[in-house]
């Protein structure tokens, strides 16, 4: 797979970069049964195709797709740049940052 970028000007194509693409092990997956189903290629290609430390992330527990969600919260994703603080976890259901407060950062206490 291929990763292009490219510009048109005054109805011309020009290709400003390429570079191998990337993709996880279940877009890999589907990519190659989409290729089977629709006769492109064979079980025996497909299965050629397929790195075998793809395998890993099929060992590791899934959580269903269509399974039906009961949605606990909602939140903003993650920025870079963003933290100002290392947290770690604990058991008993806190966090406690690495530093302590007014020590020299700028981020909320």
């Amino acid at each position: 797979m291929q990763d292009l970028e490219f510009t048109i000007q005054e109805n011309r194509l020009y290709l400003l970069q390429t570079r191998s693409g990337k993709r996880t092990a279940k877009a890999a997956v589907k990519i190659a049964v989409d290729l089977v189903n629709e006769g492109l290629i064979s079980e025996k290609e497909a299965l050629r195709r397929m790195d075998p430390e793809m395998a890993r992330f099929f060992m590791h527990p899934m959580i269903d797709p269509e399974v039906e969600k009961n949605v606990l919260a909602l939140g903003l994703q993650g920025k870079p740049g963003c933290s100002h603080r290392e947290n770690r976890f604990h058991l008993r259901g806190g966090t406690k940052s690495k530093r302590p407060r007014g020590s020299g950062d700028s981020g909320p206490g």
